[in-house]
């Protein structure tokens, strides 16, 4: 990330729900509030691209492989 006061997770493959920092991270990489994220690392677990995929199923979108972003999203 160019901007150093931005958070950058300290494994970008896995979620930490224990550090508030990266759970907002990762809110705004997926577009979701902190319980959405919640429920799908309850259900999913925390590697990132599996909870990726489910947070888009829940949206009713079809999922890619990993977690690059289109021109709508962001």
């Amino acid at each position: 990330m160019n901007n150093s006061d931005e958070v950058v997770p300290a494994d970008p493959n896995r979620i930490n729900v224990n550090d508030g920092l990266e759970v907002t991270y990762w809110c705004k990489e997926f577009g979701c509030s902190e319980a959405q994220l919640m429920d799908a690392v309850r259900h999913a677990g925390v590697r990132v691209i599996a909870v990726h995929s489910w947070i888009k199923k829940a949206r009713g979108e079809v999922p890619r492989r990993g977690i690059a972003k289109t021109r709508n999203e962001h």
